[in-house]
């Protein structure tokens, strides 16, 4: 059985908020769903009225992805809050509940549509990517044809270098969903990525600091 997947293009960002439901049990969640709301909650409906929204997964913490939690909530007041244990505390800065922190490598499900959490620190403490099926939710770890920004609070050139090395070692036609439309395409693949993006390219975190 395969998940339902979709994109939505929101905010003054080119944010992704991204979909994932069971088709069979009719559980669901959405990433980063973090402006529009009253759209997003249509466009959720427009797939399937039945779908339930039982989770609001946040890539990280920063504004754009998880900042409209709060009022996200007001309307799924039964959504659950799920992230990182590294970027629990972020979240809580702003006085977004968090419900389920996860480990690296911890598989958690929606309905019946499994998720790995691989922990991607680098942008931020506690930034993770979740590989459903044969597609990965990047967030701000990695964009088509580029990465997220090391200058930020609890950014580290070091560990997002080591962080691209882990999403390398997916399977190459590992579909890539990032957060942001930065790219040429909305989409791509761990081996597009791997050939032609140049912070994926460089072999050495000294390398992958002279790209900035």
């Amino acid at each position: 059985m395969n998940a339902i997947i979709d994109s939505l293009r929101i905010g003054p960002e080119k944010n992704f908020t991204y979909l994932i439901a069971c088709p069979e049990t009719k559980k669901a969640a959405l990433i980063d769903p973090s402006f529009e709301f009253d759209r997003v909650i249509e466009w959720v409906k427009n797939h399937d009225p039945k779908l339930e929204i039982v989770y609001l997964i946040a890539t990280h913490g920063h504004w754009d992805h998880a900042g409209g939690f709060p009022e996200m909530l007001k309307r799924l007041p039964k959504a659950q809050v799920v992230v990182h244990e590294a970027e629990e505390a972020r979240l809580k800065k702003t006085k977004i509940p968090v419900h389920k922190k996860l480990k690296d490598q911890e598989i958690f499900n929606i309905g019946n549509i499994q998720v790995k959490a691989l922990h991607s620190p680098g942008h931020t403490e506690g930034g993770c990517c979740y590989l459903v099926e044969n597609q990965v939710f990047t967030g701000d770890t990695l964009f088509v044809g580029q990465c997220g920004r090391t200058d930020l609070e609890g950014g580290s050139d070091e560990k997002l270098f080591s962080s691209l090395n882990k999403l390398k070692r997916l399977d190459g036609e590992t579909i890539v969903r990032a957060g942001h439309d930065y790219g040429r395409t909305p989409t791509s693949t761990i081996a597009r990525e791997i050939e032609t993006n140049p912070t994926m390219l460089v072999r050495t975190v000294e390398e992958f600091k002279s790209l900035a």
